[in-house]
């Protein structure tokens, strides 16, 4: 009739717990941080996409280019126009940043030859 399967006492327990300890250990604020600036030095770009200037910045345009849309059209198409309003202004300041001409440092002299 129904088979009896034997388990470890604690087994299913003992499993979640050390799971747990496994997905604390892996999703704690140091490793996640330490990722993060690996991504941010291989790619300069996601500085730019992070800063929160940015983010507001698309945001408002996103809103303002919604209220416009929803007002004028249709608030269906207001919420498409919100979702790819807010993409292309957060890429597009992102990379305009990110282009910005950098002010040329001076290359530093040796005051040795003095």
């Amino acid at each position: 009739m129904a088979e009896k399967v034997e388990t470890q006492p604690g087994g299913m327990r003992d499993g979640v717990r050390e799971g747990l300890q496994e997905l604390r250990e892996d999703v704690s604020r140091d490793k996640i941080e330490s990722r993060l600036d690996d991504k941010v030095s291989d790619r300069p770009l996601v500085k730019h996409l992070l800063d929160m200037g940015i983010v507001l910045r698309a945001l408002l345009i996103a809103v303002v280019l919604t209220l416009i849309v929803s007002l004028l059209l249709s608030p269906k198409l207001g919420a498409f126009v919100l979702v790819l309003s807010f993409a292309i202004a957060w890429v597009a300041l992102a990379a305009r940043k990110y282009n910005e001409r950098r002010p040329t440092k001076p290359v530093d002299t040796d005051d040795d030859d003095e």
